[in-house]
């Protein structure tokens, strides 16, 4: 079985300009993530909707792009529900400068939590866990994440949040998504 893997952020971000779509990669995967997390079945192709609305005025995607995305929310949904945890958000490479890694990664919450909103509405139910988890991204999403990048304690810290994040995000699809397809819940520690 093949392993499943993103596109290349940067080809992916020339594919989203070249379409006149005025997001980043990082933004569009948070969004596909928050709502795959908040339990949109990855069939459920409203998904387009928000995606058209938050990030293309509305306007349908072009076919090309569409295909892209579609596989895009797809292999995230196979990360999410990998019996090895290996979900991953979307981010530029650990080639790239700490600073610009910190800023896609504050973008990524900020549209993971959009996503998730647009699906669960009712957080106020939700397990204490899951509601620290977004009080935790909230926080993450509106912090100033600045770094320099010659400083080795800054590169753990962006690892550890990048950790928390992932894991929070598949606790998050773990209670709303596998839950309430009738697939059994994985325990993450």
């Amino acid at each position: 079985m093949k392993e499943t893997t993103y596109p290349d952020y940067a080809s992916l971000g020339e594919l989203l300009t070249k379409h006149d779509v005025m997001a980043t990669p990082a933004e569009v995967h948070g969004l596909l993530c928050g709502l795959l997390a908040g339990g949109l079945p990855v069939n459920d192709a409203s998904w387009q909707v928000h995606l058209n609305e938050l990030f293309n005025d509305g306007l349908a995607l072009p076919r090309a792009l569409l295909r892209n995305m579609e596989q895009l929310i797809q292999d995230s949904e196979r990360l999410f529900r990998g019996e090895y945890f290996n979900f991953y958000p979307l981010l530029p490479s650990d080639n790239d400068p700490l600073d610009e890694r910190a800023e896609a990664m504050a973008q990524w919450v900020q549209n993971f939590l959009v996503g998730f909103a647009l699906i669960c509405q009712e957080l106020n139910k939700a397990p204490e866990d899951i509601q620290e988890v977004v009080n935790d991204f909230n926080q993450i999403a509106h912090l100033s994440l600045v770094f320099d990048n010659e400083d080795e304690n800054n590169e753990q810290a962006y690892f550890e949040i990048y950790e928390y994040i992932r894991v929070g995000c598949m606790a998050c699809f773990n209670h709303y998504a596998l839950r309430h397809s009738g697939d059994d819940a994985r325990t993450l520690h």
